[in-house]
C-alpha cells in the first residue's frame, strides 16, 4: 500500500457494493488517483488512473485478523503505460 501511496498521492477507494455475512466483508472497490510517482517501472506521468478491486476482511471481538485485497493490475498497467 505505501508504494501506491507514493505514486498517487490522492488515492482514494470508493466501495461500490459492500456484502457482509457471519465474520467476513467484502467490499467491491473503485480506486482512483493522479498518477504522480513510480509504480511499476512506470515514471509519474499526471495522468488521472482509475480501476477496480475487491476486499474481503475477516473480524473477531470487532478487529480485522485477515484481510485479502485485489486489484485489476491489467487495467492499472494499461493506463500507467498512457503517456
Amino acid at each position: 500500500m505505501s508504494r501506491i501511496r507514493s505514486a498517487f498521492s490522492d488515492f482514494h477507494n470508493h466501495i461500490v457494493e459492500l456484502i457482509a455475512e457471519g465474520d467476513k466483508v467484502a467490499a467491491r472497490l473503485t480506486y482512483t488517483g493522479t498518477h504522480r510517482g513510480e509504480l511499476f517501472g512506470f515514471p509519474g506521468s499526471g495522468n488521472k488512473i482509475k480501476y477496480q478491486g475487491l476486499a474481503i476482511f475477516e473480524f473477531r471481538k470487532s478487529k480485522i485478523t485477515r484481510g485479502f485485497v485485489l486489484g485489476d493490475t491489467e487495467t492499472l498497467n494499461r493506463q500507467l503505460a498512457q503517456k
